[in-house]
């Protein structure tokens, strides 16, 4: 008899908004899960999202850099989901989404995936 694998339930819940005007979006508290991936819809003006991290919402967010020193970033290339690794998320509760383009014509809410640690 084959064991069932045990896998974390996606939460699917979350968003973050890219205003018209701006390139930073408001903070998200992902109370403690890990960003898997997001959903890019074609409103997103910008070709490149960075992220940026804090120990809380209304601390001082840094440039969120992988265990090579990379920062961590995503080519946009069109709508889609982008699927993300999870251990360059585990250590900072809140985030911020960066456009390398101020977003243009209208407001972008961008999918944001999580699971539980």
């Amino acid at each position: 008899m084959r064991a069932k694998e045990y896998l974390q339930q996606l939460n699917v819940d979350d968003s973050v908004t890219l205003e018209i005007g701006e390139t930073v979006s408001y903070p998200l508290n992902t109370y403690g899960t890990s960003l898997v991936g997001l959903i890019i819809p074609s409103t997103f003006s910008g070709t490149q999202l960075s992220i940026q991290g804090a120990l809380s919402g209304a601390g001082t967010f840094y440039t969120m850099k992988n265990s090579s020193g990379d920062n961590v970033s995503i080519t946009i290339n069109g709508a889609g989901y982008y699927a993300l690794s999870p251990q360059d998320f585990t250590s900072l509760q809140f985030l911020k989404f960066v456009s390398d383009t101020t977003q243009a014509t209208e407001d972008c809410i961008i999918k944001v995936i999580t699971r539980a640690i």
